[in-house]
């Protein structure tokens, strides 16, 4: 999967390539799931995102290519249990992404300057908290199978993220 000039933009027609236990037992259930597809026993693989807790200037930075919230996770689970597919499907479950395929090169090569154009919001908010922004992003999740075959509107982007973080730590004003 890894490219070493540009970002790749990972689709569900991506191969996968298995670099460790972890990745090959996913392919093998994958595949038992594939097998197992008929009319009357629908089978699907939700391929989700990064979404266990991690530094917040990461999480955040994440939903815009390569994670996702665990309530959106449930969300696209909730929509495939229902999902009247025709045939076995693979399908990304990730946070929504401002980038383009276009962009991969340049986030690749200066992910700053593809930022600054693509999530200035998120920009905004990575400079008034100090944060650095990354040079390089070498990935970015595709969710369009998603939104077309269940259904998926990721409602947890960075801003939620940043958001239920700063009320976290905002004290309450008492009367």
């Amino acid at each position: 999967m890894r490219s070493s000039t540009s970002a790749v933009w990972v689709t569900e027609a991506l191969q996968p390539v298995a670099e460790d236990i972890y990745d090959e037992t996913k392919l093998a259930a994958e595949q038992l799931c594939r097998e197992a597809f008929t009319p009357s026993f629908i089978t699907a693989a939700l391929r989700f995102s990064r979404s266990f807790p991690e530094p917040m200037p990461l999480m955040a930075l994440y939903r815009l290519y390569r994670g996702v919230d665990a309530r959106d996770v449930a969300q696209a689970f909730g929509l495939g249990l229902v999902a009247d597919l025709a045939q076995f499907e693979a399908i990304n479950v990730s946070g929504d992404t401002a980038f383009l395929a276009d962009d991969c090169d340049r986030l690749f090569a200066g992910a700053a300057d593809v930022l600054r154009l693509r999530a200035p919001e998120l920009v905004e908010e990575f400079l008034h908290r100090k944060w650095p922004l990354p040079k390089s992003i070498d990935r970015v999740y595709a969710i369009d199978k998603a939104k077309a075959l269940l259904g998926y509107k990721p409602e947890f982007g960075f801003r939620e993220l940043l958001d239920e973080a700063d009320a976290a730590f905002t004290p309450a004003v008492r009367n």
